[in-house]
């Protein structure tokens, strides 16, 4: 089995952009900055890493890789409003608005991306892994890649 981010390197030089979902606390994140980006640097891929969509800023076009954590889709909304009714503060007007600023930011970038999505269950990431073919954003096809300790670590 291919690691993780040979799986990405591989994505990105196909022209492929990624969402990459999993767990809340995981260890997204650190898989990112220790293990990921050195990889790609390694490979002679360029990256511009933001830890959230709020701090997009200067995104550079020649720019191999995008990596943006901390985002949000709404895809799956009705499936996690229907799985979890008592936890729907996620969708609230505020964060709704705040999500769709992200999306405008968005989808002025041209540049491949992988896009870091955290889900707080096996069920809910594997439905998302399974039913997301586009961006919410500017409707680019995206490969889904769910992360898990034990494939990268």
């Amino acid at each position: 089995m291919d690691k993780l981010e040979e799986i990405i390197y591989k994505n990105t030089r196909e022209g492929m952009s990624m969402f990459l979902i999993g767990q809340t606390n995981s260890g997204k994140t650190w898989f990112i900055e220790h293990i990921l980006i050195p990889y790609l640097d390694k490979m002679g891929v360029s990256v511009q890493y933001f830890k959230n969509a709020e701090e997009i800023a200067g995104v550079k076009s020649k720019t191999d890789l995008i990596i943006i954590d901390e985002l949000e889709t709404f895809q799956d909304a009705r499936h996690l409003e229907q799985n979890h009714p008592n936890e729907k503060s996620y969708y609230q007007t505020s964060y709704i608005k705040r999500v769709e600023n992200w999306f405008s930011v968005l989808k002025n970038i041209k540049n491949i991306c992988l896009y870091v999505i955290s889900r707080n269950n096996k069920e809910d990431i594997n439905f998302l892994a399974n039913s997301c073919q586009f961006a919410d954003w500017d409707n680019r096809k995206i490969v889904t890649l769910v992360f898990s300790k034990d494939r990268c670590f």
